[in-house]
C-alpha cells in the first residue's frame, strides 16, 4: 500500500495534480518524522516488522530503538492509514 501510495504521489506531482500530492504528502508526514527519529535503520525496520515484513530484531553494532520510539512509529503508521 505504501508504495502505491508513493508512487502516486509522484505522478501527482508530475502531472501537476499539487492538491493531491500535496494532501498525501501531508498524510506520510508524521510517518516520514517517526522513521527518522533515531539515527539508524532502527524505525525502519521495527514499521517492516508491523506490517509483517521482517523481523523486529536487530544485529550488533546496531541497538533495537527505545519504546517511545516504537510507539512513534506505530502511531504514525495508524494515522497515515497503512497499519489498522
Amino acid at each position: 500500500m505504501l508504495r502505491r501510495e508513493l508512487v502516486l504521489n509522484f505522478m501527482m506531482h508530475g502531472r501537476r495534480k499539487t492538491t493531491g500530492a500535496l494532501a498525501l504528502h501531508d498524510r506520510l508526514m508524521p510517518l516520514h518524522e517517526a522513521i527518522f527519529v533515531e539515527s539508524s535503520p532502527g524505525p525502519i525496520k521495527y514499521a517492516a516488522s508491523l506490517l509483517d515484513l521482517c523481523e523486529d530484531s536487530v544485529r550488533l553494532p546496531l541497538a533495537p530503538i527505545s519504546e517511545a520510539s516504537k510507539v512513534a512509529v506505530a502511531a504514525a503508521l495508524r494515522s497515515s492509514g497503512i497499519l489498522n
